[in-house]
């Protein structure tokens, strides 16, 4: 039952004994994310008309990152001021890993998609459907 306990403390209390030295980093993380939004937010904006495949892939990405930001913020400000819930240690983990794990998916997608989407919007060819009616119609 000790075991359990002391796992459940470890997770949910805001100061778990050990004094929290990570302030400083996780401030210069949340502001290395807003920074990212806003220059991906600013290469959305001056390049929308001429890359779209850019914008219809990553026109979420921006606000996910404020997200992001904002709730590791959160989670610090909730730490130093010793609020339970707030500043509890599966809110900051949940966070970076759903934070990794966006910013995963994104790097995945500038990698492997975004080439074929702007190889569609350039040659104009659009993507071919998997399922179409064009080869059973009669002409």
């Amino acid at each position: 039952m000790n075991v359990i306990l002391n796992l459940i403390r470890y997770f949910f209390h805001p100061i778990p004994g050990s004094p929290f030295d990570f302030y400083i980093p996780l401030i210069i993380v949340a502001i290395l994310l807003v920074l990212l939004g806003v220059g991906i937010r600013y290469y959305i904006k001056s390049r929308g008309k001429e890359d779209k495949a850019f914008k219809k892939l990553f026109h979420n990405l921006p606000f996910s990152l404020y997200w992001f930001a904002a709730l590791i913020l959160g989670n610090l400000f909730g730490r130093y001021e010793r609020f339970p819930l707030l500043g509890a240690r599966f809110v900051l983990y949940g966070t970076i890993i759903l934070a990794v794990y966006t910013l995963g998916k994104a790097i995945y997608q500038y990698k492997k998609v975004y080439p074929t989407h702007i190889a569609h919007h350039v040659t104009g060819t659009p993507v071919q459907k998997k399922y179409t009616t064009e080869k059973y119609s009669r002409r």
